[in-house]
């Protein structure tokens, strides 16, 4: 039985005043302990800008051997666009065939 994939939201911006920084790095701590626990984690959709960058998407990626879609929104700039791509695995894509319904098999494997 396939359960709904869990949404998680991050928000970076109510870390405020003077312990900002060290607020940030707890939370980035709480994240990557979450990520290791999560193993059998399929879906995966990261939506808050700012709260995603390259030592998280190689935790993601490290530690996550089920997860088999991953949606970022928002903007590249605390991630690298290039370790995403080294880090995906081959994409296959699907065939449309006119004489069947529907498409063969989209996405990665």
């Amino acid at each position: 039985m396939d359960l709904p994939a869990p949404e998680v939201t991050v928000d970076p911006s109510v870390a405020e005043g003077a312990r900002r920084a060290e607020q940030l790095e707890q939370l980035e701590e709480q994240i990557v302990r979450t990520l290791h626990a999560a193993v059998h984690l399929r879906e995966l959709c990261w939506t808050r800008d700012g709260s995603l960058n390259d030592r998280l998407l190689d935790t993601m990626f490290a530690h996550l051997p089920e997860l088999r879609k991953l949606e970022i929104t928002g903007n590249s700039r605390l991630w690298s666009p290039n370790l995403l791509a080294a880090r995906l695995p081959p994409f296959r894509a699907g065939v449309v065939d006119a004489d069947t319904e529907g498409a063969t098999d989209v996405g990665c494997e």
